[in-house]
């Protein structure tokens, strides 16, 4: 489920995914999607570059998020990030709270 989940998402160079697909604890497809979703993203404002950048321009695009749109409001959170984030309106400590990265 998360190679799926993870199809049209860009990934960082070195991002591990092992530890999401070993998860065995019953958090059900929203929550899985937060999880991975949320795990790149922040992956993504760690480097916090240009590739960085690109890739999280696209985020309203990725499937995923698409799909758990109707089912609640993390999308919305991470695509708000990004677009703060992307327009330099939200410094990287601020968005790096707000998706949780430091509980990653």
């Amino acid at each position: 489920v998360v190679k799926e989940m993870l199809r049209d998402v860009p990934i960082p160079p070195g991002f591990d995914d092992t530890e999401l697909r070993r998860s065995t604890e019953p958090i059900g497809r929203f929550g899985l999607g937060v999880a991975v979703t949320g795990a790149v993203a922040c992956a993504w404002v760690e480097r916090n570059d240009a590739a960085a950048r690109d890739a999280m321009r696209d985020a309203r695009e990725w499937q995923v998020l698409q799909d758990m749109v109707a089912e609640g409001e993390w999308p919305k959170v991470l695509w708000e990030s990004a677009d703060g984030w992307l327009a330099g309106t939200v410094d990287v400590e601020r968005v790096r709270s707000t998706l949780g990265c430091d509980q990653r």
